[in-house]
């Protein structure tokens, strides 16, 4: 049976991997940054901002609830996913605001180290964690998810939105 859950994460890992290659062409940007750079980074943020973190929010409220019934919620792959989830969260957010520096002029070589430093360690952090969904976790949502639980699963992923397109639909 193929998982409509999972392959549409998958998909949504693809399309990361797009944008963390951008980011990575980022990291070797000499200050100042080029108008050309700062269009770079807008078009990373923006699919952080929409996508990763929406991606992160389907993990926790969708797929990882309905495992806790084969997984222990504190220990294992649901811990270790859950806790790297927070630091991909914390490092984008310190990531973002050295960008943000950066694009609003402030050429400093500090903003510039911080956006390296945060930058280098969230594209790491999603590199493996990706993997290690791809690879270990997934394959074994086959095995314990029936046709129901992942259409359901998939229903529940496809109502989480972007916390901006929220915002703007109200």
């Amino acid at each position: 049976m193929k998982q409509l859950s999972i392959t549409h994460l998958l998909s949504e890992h693809r399309e990361t991997e797009k944008f963390l290659r951008i980011l990575e062409e980022l990291f070797e940007a000499p200050l100042p940054w080029t108008a050309e750079r700062v269009e770079a980074y807008e078009r990373v943020r923006r699919f952080f901002d929409r996508e990763v973190l929406c991606h992160i929010r389907k993990e926790d409220e969708a797929l990882f609830p309905v495992l806790e019934e084969f997984l222990p919620r504190d220990v294992g792959p649901l811990a270790v996913l859950r806790g790297e989830h927070a630091e991909i969260s914390t490092n984008y957010a310190l990531m973002h605001h050295a960008g943000e520096a950066l694009r609003r002029g402030l050429q400093k070589p500090q903003a510039a180290a911080d956006f390296q430093l945060y930058g280098r360690k969230l594209a790491l952090l999603i590199h493996d964690h990706i993997y290690k969904e791809d690879r270990v976790l997934y394959p074994m949502v086959a095995r314990f998810l029936s046709e129901e639980q992942d259409r359901s699963i998939l229903q529940h992923m496809e109502g989480i939105v972007p916390l901006d397109s929220r915002v703007a639909t109200r």
